[in-house]
């Protein structure tokens, strides 16, 4: 049972992997780069050594260990033209200095109509 346990948590941990580089978003495209956290976005997301709430998962999951009780989170936010974004979090200490974290993220865009006239030349957008 407990190898059972072992395996299904450790794909589980697997499947939440980032695969993103350090750099991204530094040059072009930078407002692809969304912060989940109104407190962190506030600070300039020099947030890392402060992280000690629900949020400390997205910045410095070590932060966790400063929460007492279990905490749950909701953020939303209607970035630009149609984006939105947002994001749900609960945490829990455990017994033995333990502590448990989920997460999930979300960004949905709309659809942006290019529009053309009678020759096919580009004449905006709708949207």
């Amino acid at each position: 049972m407990k190898k059972a346990l072992l395996i299904i948590a450790t794909l589980f941990l697997l499947g939440n992997l980032k695969a993103i580089n350090e750099n991204a978003g530094t040059s072009g495209f930078s407002f692809f780069k969304v912060t989940y956290s109104a407190r962190a976005a506030a600070m300039a997301n020099a947030y890392t050594g402060l992280a000690d709430q629900e949020d400390a998962v997205f910045f410095n999951p070590a932060g966790l260990t400063q929460i007492s009780k279990p905490q749950a989170g909701a953020t939303y936010m209607s970035y630009f033209d149609g984006v939105n974004c947002g994001s749900l979090v609960y945490t829990q200490p455990l017994q033995n200095e333990f502590y448990i974290a989920a997460f999930t993220q979300f960004l949905s865009a709309s659809e942006t109509k290019t529009l053309a006239d009678a020759n096919g030349n580009y004449a905006g957008t709708d949207g």
